[in-house]
């Protein structure tokens, strides 16, 4: 388990379903763990529109 910790697409698509199960604020501590592990900007950015959408 210790490889997730950093591992980008596991908490890309955590923040995902869990944004669908309308967990709001379990989402928003995936998003901010993803983007801060992004170091691509576009994604990093699209990443960023994603978790603000409702």
């Amino acid at each position: 388990m210790e490889s997730i910790k950093s591992y980008q697409p596991y908490w890309a698509l955590k923040a995902h379903f869990l944004k669908q199960l309308g967990l709001e604020t379990e989402s928003q501590q995936a998003y901010v763990r993803v983007i801060g592990l992004t170091e691509d900007s576009a994604i990093r950015e699209f990443l960023l529109n994603k978790s603000k959408n409702k």
